[in-house]
């Protein structure tokens, strides 16, 4: 193999290094803002967080509610909190990424690392007598 063409091959492989590390985000967090009925949070993020396969995989963030539950991962980029009952009215809660958090690459998290929602105030879910009881 010729200089140039051992410098052009080292030049690709440290390009994909270094792509293949760029920072991990969150590309999507459910839900957000006031939202009636939540059973379910759930984080998405752009790149792979864990190796598939592993029941003992680590929660990639800290819940803050009243309202206990479970986390697992559904995949490699997805993780579900799936609380113990639909939240009632009146919870404010939210999702805090640890602060090691890293991707599989070991690429750091960037850009928002907390998201909140709250359940909203109360609501009048049925009336009697209804509109045409007579």
């Amino acid at each position: 193999m010729r200089p140039a063409s051992i410098s052009r091959s080292l030049a690709v492989l440290v390009l994909l290094a270094t792509t293949s590390a760029q920072a991990a985000r969150v590309e999507r967090a459910s839900p957000q803002g006031s939202v009636r009925d939540v059973r379910q949070l759930t984080l998405s993020f752009d790149a792979d967080m864990v190796a598939l396969g592993d029941p003992r995989l680590p929660a990639p963030a800290d819940i803050e509610c009243a309202v206990s539950g479970s986390g697992r991962w559904v995949d490699t980029r997805h993780w579900a909190y799936d609380f113990e009952r639909v939240l009632p009215a009146g919870l404010r809660c939210g999702a805090t990424l640890k602060s090691d958090l890293q991707s599989v690459a070991g690429a750091a998290i960037s850009g928002t690392r907390s998201f909140r929602f709250d359940t909203g105030g109360p609501a009048v879910r049925g009336s009697m007598p209804y509109d045409s009881a007579r």
